[in-house]
């Protein structure tokens, strides 16, 4: 048999690569394991790396030192549920073990409350959104995908439209430039690796 084409395979097939139809054997659920425990180490470290550029910002005066703290504190109590929630085996017993919607909503509403609670480096908050996305819709149906969409749209468009908050891309000093062309440049290498 050949094997269809990445052009031809349907938009499901990445979310289902074991889904439907596997027999959850002890060697089958230890890989799923590891692979979950690496894919949320990538998280946390992402979320650390972050939580230096915020303290950058920081130390420049450019946000209060909360900014860091609180996005860390967030990032990694979240990352650290959905580890024990895939150490338990809790996971396993959806046909998404990685949870993929349910990491994205906690995950993009870190991120959209930080574009709220610091709006002034509100634009690097919206840049980290498309790391969360970005590598998500890797394992999302084109429903699930939609839902998130829909979900970040909303959030933006209330916290752009309906507030009075300053979103900001800090440039004001050369180290909020330097510390925002690093959030740019990590973040399209993150979304590329």
């Amino acid at each position: 048999k050949s094997m269809p084409s990445n052009s031809l395979a349907s938009r499901s097939s990445v979310a289902d690569v074991d889904a439907a139809g596997t027999e959850l054997t002890p060697k089958v659920l230890a890989r799923r394991r590891s692979q979950r425990r690496n894919m949320l180490v990538v998280a946390a470290l992402s979320y650390l790396f972050d939580v230096g550029l915020f303290s950058v910002y920081a130390l420049s005066g450019t946000t209060t030192f909360a900014t860091p703290i609180v996005y860390g504190i967030s990032g990694i109590t979240v990352t650290l549920v959905f580890l024990m929630l895939s150490e338990s085996g809790f996971n396993d017993r959806f046909s998404d073990h990685y949870l993929t919607s349910e990491q994205n909503i906690c995950s993009l509403t870190i991120m959209l409350g930080g574009v709220y609670l610091a709006p002034e480096v509100g634009f690097a908050f919206c840049c980290l959104m498309f790391i969360v996305v970005g590598f998500s819709t890797l394992r999302m149906t084109a429903r699930q995908a939609g839902f998130i969409w829909t979900y970040v749209t909303v959030g933006l468009t209330v916290v752009f439209l309906l507030t009075d908050q300053p979103i900001a891309m800090p440039s004001n000093s050369w180290t909020d430039r330097v510390v925002t062309l690093l959030f740019l440049v990590t973040v399209l290498g993150r979304c590329m690796s």
